[in-house]
């Protein structure tokens, strides 16, 4: 089911002046026991409204410092477009700079798509490793009508999933298509077909059942939208349980004079007490030249009847106009069309694994078994975020105020960064056909945990300890 309940988008377009290296800063705090606490921060340098490096550093509550944990280098060609960006990872062992990904970016002549190559870094061989690549395609009006993914191994390209996508006359979404590679050829994964009448929307999903032959319902929306624009004021979701239509979630967001939001409320449906429970409010503040200069994510505790955590981010405002993007995670397993490519400097969530994001996970404690869900807020500079698909795997490092594993992706092993709250933890790995490939004992503290027996592809990782849950996803390749 895709709980879109829980995804606000904004995005953010502002007439932005060309600067030479101007320099901006996010900072990122996390809500722990009602108190914000310092977590991580981006340190932009631009040149010309573009990324040209980017220093992440990670706060060290020992000390009350800031450690620098990861940098980014932006390539762009001739005529503006990112052509290759290389994200290194600070190894404060060995007190220096390790190569850990880069992505290849390559672009269609005629503009009908573009494809990018993720690469890891070799340590063995000292060498770039292909992980996987990524195709976008355009219509003849630039809004995409597809993509493939396909991942490296064995020395040869494989086919993964691809997805199709159909818009109406007035090139809004109606249809996307998803297929992906099987027993040598294209079986139909999903399908979401999309309704609009007036200021109102619907749109229904479904999973293919190849055992019956036949489509699944799974889950759908009512949008109420602010007049003449796609920004949805109210959304209710429901999930089909197998007979009948089950109340899931539903949002409320206001919006200022120019369109930009402002506040966002979403609730869950508790089935015991068939009512509406608090789980998530955001507010977005603004510069006077509409820049934001912080947005706000918290979560209700239910127990001490209050916002007790959540996550922040403020930004200074001495360069370039920010787009910012919050997608759920179970959204990120589908392709969104967000805006039109217009611009000539393109990002996409997928493929490219040097973006600007900060993940936020919450549980909702209305019952013990409530699932974890996790947000991602992706930053990007004059752009316009066209499509994100898939899940947050491309970033370097994922993190929460709990766990942090690096790399990510992965070969032969990866490092888990765990804090006291998860003593005498439990860390499962998990295929995407749910079976636990592997499984140990950790500790609070950082580990290295070994992966080579593990196959190529997508893997979530789960850590369970002193009753509580944590999820995060991880590519291996």
């Amino acid at each position: 089911m895709h709980n879109k309940i829980y995804c606000s988008i904004l995005c953010l377009l502002v007439s932005a002046i060309s600067f030479a290296q101007i320099k901006d800063t996010m900072v990122f705090e996390n809500k722990i026991n009602n108190q914000w606490q310092n977590s991580s921060r981006n340190i932009i340098t631009y040149s010309n409204c573009k990324s040209s490096y980017v220093l992440s550093e990670s706060w060290d509550a020992n000390t009350n410092t800031w450690q620098q944990s990861a940098q980014t280098f932006y390539v762009y060609d001739n005529e503006g477009r990112q052509q290759e960006l290389t994200q290194q990872y600070w190894d404060a062992f060995s007190n220096q700079w390790i190569n850990s990904s880069r992505g290849i970016i390559n672009y269609a002549a005629d503009n009908t798509g573009q494809s990018t190559i993720s690469q890891q870094w070799d340590v063995v061989n000292n060498a770039w490793a292909n992980s996987y690549r990524f195709y976008n395609y355009y219509d003849t009006a630039g809004f995409s009508s597809g993509n493939e993914l396909d991942f490296y191994m064995n020395n040869a390209w494989l086919k993964n999933s691809r997805t199709f996508f159909e818009m109406d006359e007035l090139h809004r979404l109606k249809n996307t298509r998803s297929q992906i590679w099987q027993t040598n050829e294209w079986q139909p994964s999903s399908k979401e077909n999309f309704e609009y009448r007036d200021d109102k929307s619907k749109d229904s999903s479904s999973t293919w059942d190849g055992a019956a032959q036949q489509w699944i319902k799974t889950s759908r929306d009512f949008n109420n939208l602010l007049s003449n624009t796609n920004n949805v004021t109210e959304q209710l979701t429901q999930f089909f349980n197998g007979t009948s239509w089950v109340n899931s979630g539903r949002q409320k967001s206001n919006y200022n004079n120019d369109g930009y939001q402002t506040t966002g409320v979403s609730q869950l449906w508790d089935a015991t007490t068939s009512s509406w429970q608090k789980f998530i409010r955001t507010e977005f503040t603004y510069y006077d030249n509409d820049i934001v200069h912080q947005f706000t994510i918290e979560v209700w505790d239910p127990v001490l009847q209050q916002w007790n955590s959540g996550g922040r981010v403020t930004s200074t405002n001495n360069s370039c106009s920010l787009k910012m993007q919050l997608v759920s995670e179970d959204e990120l397993n589908r392709t969104v069309i967000a805006s039109k490519n217009i611009s000539s400097e393109k990002m996409y969530v997928l493929q490219n694994p040097g973006k600007l994001m900060h993940q936020f996970s919450f549980k909702n404690n209305l019952n013990k078994n409530a699932k974890l869900y996790s947000m991602n807020l992706v930053f990007s500079t004059n752009t316009n975020i066209v499509a994100a698909k898939n899940d947050n795997s491309t970033q370097n490092t994922i993190t929460n105020s709990n766990i942090k594993i690096y790399p990510n992706p992965a070969h032969n092993y990866f490092n888990i960064d765990i804090n006291n709250d998860y003593a005498n933890a439990t860390l499962k790995i998990i295929n995407a056909a749910g079976k636990i490939v592997k499984q140990q004992q950790v500790k609070p503290g950082v580990q290295n945990i070994n992966i080579s027996s593990v196959q190529k592809g997508l893997y979530i990782i789960t850590i369970t300890g002193n009753n509580k849950t944590q999820q995060q996803k991880l590519v291996v390749y």
